[in-house]
C-alpha cells in the first residue's frame, strides 16, 4: 500500500515545478494581488487547484466555459467593498453570489489598529456576510507559515456552500 502512495507523491512532485512556473511567469491574477500575503495565497490556491485537476478561472469572464470550474476573482467588488478574493465553484448555472466565499488576507499593518478601524472592519464583515455564503480571514503569519492549510480551509468552505 505504501508503494501506491509513494508513487502518487512522486507524480505530484513532478507536476509541482510546472505549476509553480505557471504562477511565477505571469498568470493574470498576479497583477491584481496587492501584497505579498495575497500573492502567497493566490499562488498556493493556483498550484493546489492545478495539481488537483481543477479548471481554474481568474475572475468572472464571459465566453466558453466548461461545465464546472473554480472561479477566483482577486480584488472583487461587492457593493461598496473590495475584497481580496471572491471564490466559488461554478457550474452550468453560472455565477451565484450567494454561493461565493470571500477570502481576506489580513496583514497586521492594515487591520484593527484603532477602534475606528476595528469598527469599519466589523461593519464590512457584517455587510459581506449578508451577501455571500462565507467570509474567511487569514493573517499574514498564517499565510506565510502554512499557505497550503489556508487553501485547504478555503476549499472546505467552498465545498460546504456549493449546491449544484
Amino acid at each position: 500500500m505504501a508503494d501506491i502512495f509513494d508513487n502518487v507523491v512522486r507524480d505530484l512532485a513532478d507536476m509541482l515545478p510546472g505549476a509553480v512556473d505557471g504562477v511565477r511567469t505571469g498568470n493574470q491574477f498576479t497583477a491584481k494581488c496587492e501584497s505579498p500575503i495575497e500573492l502567497a495565497f493566490a499562488a498556493a490556491l493556483s498550484i493546489s487547484s492545478t495539481i488537483s485537476g481543477f479548471d481554474v478561472r481568474w475572475g468572472r469572464t464571459p465566453g466558453d466555459r466548461p461545465s464546472s470550474f473554480l472561479m477566483i476573482e482577486p480584488q472583487a467588488q461587492i457593493g461598496e467593498y473590495r475584497v481580496d478574493f471572491l471564490c466559488a465553484a461554478i457550474d452550468a448555472r453560472g455565477f451565484l453570489l450567494s454561493e461565493c466565499v470571500v477570502v481576506e488576507c489580513d496583514g497586521h499593518e492594515w487591520h484593527e489598529k484603532t477602534k475606528e478601524q476595528a469598527a469599519r472592519d466589523k461593519a464590512r464583515d457584517r455587510y459581506l456576510q449578508l451577501h455571500v455564503a462565507g467570509v474567511i480571514h487569514f493573517t499574514g503569519s498564517e499565510l506565510f507559515r502554512a499557505p497550503g492549510e489556508c487553501v485547504r480551509e478555503t476549499m472546505e468552505m467552498i465545498r460546504k456552500v456549493y449546491h449544484p
